[in-house]
């Protein structure tokens, strides 16, 4: 009898606990109806190339209920300058972040803020922290992919035996620059080098470029690019037959200044509605465009899982990109990535 007794006391006290801890995850998952409010700092946020991603930010908040506060930015200057706004926004109460960070000690500044605030911060562009989520494309692809199609180009006119596509000035030995892949020119621009993942995007150009057999005869960064008349002026100084644009602003500078000289070919990085028609009229060669609408969406949408539920598991996840040319431009998932309205 004894046995039973304690057999069933034994069997209560479990339930009563089961009980206990499901009234517990009850209070502590969102109640239906509330909305969270999530502030987004991203590099020059103006800027239209990120039409997609604020568009996949926006669908992912109404499905999860979520207020999102794009915070306004110019390009950062340093990481302190980030970390600044970082914290402005989680003194401001926000639940949580997005961040595409600065090269630098991000990652501690992150950490020491943290401890300040319930956020959990869901990060696009970190690397290497492991207790962030990290949702980004691969950089270094995207710059191998863009360097890549510059040789395909490159070799093609070398088999051709002809370059159609050059200045056709010819060089101090009489031949023409595109009679072979080492004699073109090829000039690279970056984007804002105090961002933490153009420096893999210059690698992966560079080592695809190098394997190639292909001519760099200079780069250029974002920095430099300021001044309008500069590009303009390191062409007329060292001329370049191809440009290797790593960055969206970058790409639409250089269309700028090649419709003024039409003489050079543009592969370049971006995804913005103005490199989109840039690449449909034939501006542009070829475009590599990131899915940054499902960057978006997919940030929300871990982050409100992780605030609603209180959920600690970090989550790494590659956003995929396309490359573009002018005839494939409107093929079936292709067309999908540049124009994610029609979703």
């Amino acid at each position: 009898m004894t046995r039973n007794k304690v057999f069933l006391t034994l069997i209560i006290a479990s339930i009563i606990g089961l009980i206990i801890y499901a009234s517990y995850r009850m209070l502590n998952v969102r109640s239906e109806g509330e909305y969270l409010s999530v502030s987004v700092i991203v590099d020059d946020s103006s800027s239209d190339r990120w039409t997609a991603f604020r568009e996949g930010l926006e669908q992912g908040a109404a499905e999860e209920k979520v207020y999102i506060n794009v915070v306004s930015t110019d390009s950062f200057r340093s990481v302190g300058e980030e970390a600044s706004a970082i914290r402005k926004e989680i003194e401001s109460g926000t639940d949580g972040l997005i961040v595409e960070p600065c090269r630098g000690d991000i990652n501690n500044q992150l950490a020491d803020l943290l401890p300040q605030t319930s956020s959990v911060l869901s990060c696009v562009g970190i690397s290497g922290e492991k207790e962030l989520d990290v949702i980004k494309p691969d950089w270094y692809a995207m710059g191998e992919a863009a360097a890549e199609a510059a040789a395909e180009y490159i070799a093609g006119v070398s088999q051709l035996g002809t370059n159609e596509y050059s200045s056709g000035t010819e060089t101090d030995s009489g031949e023409h620059p595109g009679d072979d892949r080492r004699q073109m020119r090829i000039g690279i621009i970056s984007g804002n080098l105090r961002l933490d993942d153009m420096e893999q995007c210059i690698d992966g150009a560079r080592d695809c470029l190098e394997k190639a057999g292909a001519r760099i005869v200079w780069e250029i960064s974002a920095e430099e690019m300021k001044d309008p008349k500069y590009l303009e002026t390191k062409l007329n100084q060292e001329p370049a037959d191809i440009l290797l644009t790593l960055e969206d602003a970058m790409t639409q500078l250089a269309v700028s200044v090649m419709e003024e000289r039409g003489d050079i070919k543009i592969f370049g990085i971006g995804r913005s509605e103005q490199n989109i028609a840039s690449l449909d009229e034939g501006k542009i060669q070829v475009l590599i465009v990131p899915d940054e609408y499902f960057m978006g969406y997919h940030c929300v949408k871990i982050l409100a899982q992780k605030l609603g539920y209180h959920l600690t598991r970090t989550e790494t996840a590659r956003v995929p990109f396309v490359t573009v040319t002018k005839e494939n431009i409107y093929e079936g998932d292709i067309e999908t990535v540049l124009f994610p309205v029609v979703r």
